[in-house]
């Protein structure tokens, strides 16, 4: 959804992009991940944990880069661990850089 300008967001159906963040998308946080100064965003997935479950996904995070155009394009998948559920993306070591 786009922000209208007038303290409201408008949507039309080409206004919205779909991202697959994978089966349980836990946590998401923005930052300027290529320095290219299009808010880019970050997903933490959880994963599928349960017993008996058909479809083993330990979770990851993936990293979706502004194409400027309104679509975002999704990076590999990162293995964190399993079931990661947070992410955040600040400059941790100090180079002008969101990590």
């Amino acid at each position: 959804m786009h922000n209208n300008g007038q303290g409201t967001f408008g949507a039309t159906s080409a206004d919205i992009t779909q991202v697959s963040a994978g089966n349980y998308p836990q946590s998401i946080a923005p930052g300027y991940f290529n320095n290219d100064q299009l808010l880019d965003f970050a997903v933490a997935n959880y994963g599928i944990h349960q017993d008996g479950a058909t479809v083993v996904d330990p979770g990851n995070v993936k990293v979706f880069i502004n194409q400027g155009n309104g679509t975002y394009v999704s990076s590999t998948a990162c293995a964190v661990g399993f079931g990661p559920a947070a992410v955040v993306a600040v400059d941790f070591n100090g180079d002008q850089t969101t990590d």
